[in-house]
């Protein structure tokens, strides 16, 4: 997958940008972390490439197609973005709340399938959670240690 940006300048009306023209290639992306300190624009960041904002000024790509020229389905397919404030229900397992994010592959009133299941169990190993797959939804799930 190739992720563009150009020109990209990110924030929040009436205060100082977060992110200034800048200019980003990625051809082949895997897992990337991203740090910094509280409020720089992480979030702003990722919800700009999720498609959630749009950038004060620029443009993203993926695919060579901007995200403008993709449509909300075509982005959910590229996609998924959990916010950092945790969900306002505690009764659901990690497994459960990565579950939500294959809802467009299950339409109607259907239960998840064998490969739905199969899809989150690879996210899980992938990020090194699957010791966590059953704990509930709570602040020490979301900020503490995952050992």
């Amino acid at each position: 997958m190739l992720l563009q940006l150009e020109n990209i300048s990110l924030g929040f009306p009436k205060q100082p940008r977060l992110l200034s023209n800048a200019n980003l290639l990625i051809e082949n992306p895997g897992i990337i972390p991203l740090f910094g300190k509280n409020g720089v624009g992480k979030s702003v960041f990722l919800r700009a490439l999720a498609g959630i904002t749009q950038p004060i000024q620029g443009k993203i790509s993926i695919h060579n197609k901007t995200l403008i020229q993709l449509n909300p389905q075509e982005k959910a397919a590229l996609a998924a973005y959990m916010s950092a404030t945790p969900p306002t229900s505690t009764n659901l397992s990690v497994e459960e709340i990565i579950l939500t994010g294959r809802q467009r592959f299950i339409s109607g009133i259907k239960s998840p399938s064998t490969h739905d299941y199969a899809a989150i169990e690879n996210a899980l190993e992938n990020t090194g959670i699957s010791s966590i797959k059953k704990y509930p939804q709570t602040e020490s799930v979301y900020a503490g240690p995952l050992s």
